[in-house]
């Protein structure tokens, strides 16, 4: 597996979390009607107005259109969460020149929130799910993952368990 970090001495990942393919899908579906609409309200204005310009901006369009809709694939691809047994890991990759990673130790995970809005959010059972570590500013949002609530258990069960092993190790 090519994950974005080098894992600790005894640390393995528990689960890896992408987007739940419906958000990426309603994100391209979203673009390919903006798109229809940009060209049909160009070739309308096109057809009223004699500007040598519009086949240029239809042609801007359709290719800035594209583009975005193949960067939601690659977000999709390049945006992960890790669960491991010893910390969280958010890696965002934006686009090939912007990847950002933040983690944070299970251990000091105080809250955890899911929610799901929306019809298509509640139907096909994806959502986000927040995590507040001991820092102030630290928040972890997994957005858009599959059957938020299983991740929730999963990672509130994870915590528990890297806790009681600092405990051991620590002779308390």
């Amino acid at each position: 597996m090519n994950l974005p970090i080098t894992l600790q001495t005894d640390e393995e990942v528990v689960t890896l979390l992408r987007r739940h393919p419906v958000r990426v899908i309603t994100e391209v579906i979203g673009t390919l009607l903006a798109i229809i609409i940009l060209v049909a309200v160009l070739l309308f204005l096109k057809s009223l107005l004699s500007l040598g310009l519009w086949d240029i901006l239809i042609a801007i369009v359709v290719i800035v259109g594209i583009i975005y809709a193949l960067m939601a694939f690659y977000r999709y691809q390049n945006d992960i969460w890790l669960i491991t047994t010893q910390r969280i890991v958010d890696s965002t990759k934006r686009t090939p020149f912007n990847h950002e990673i933040a983690s944070a130790d299970l251990a000091n995970v105080q809250d955890i929130s899911i929610s799901k809005r929306g019809i298509l959010q509640t139907a096909f059972n994806y959502g986000n799910v927040r995590c507040q570590t001991a820092s102030q500013t630290q928040v972890f949002t997994f957005i858009g993952v599959p059957d938020p609530n299983a991740v929730l258990e999963l990672l509130d069960d994870t915590r528990d368990k890297a806790r009681r092993r600092r405990r051991m190790d620590s002779g308390i």
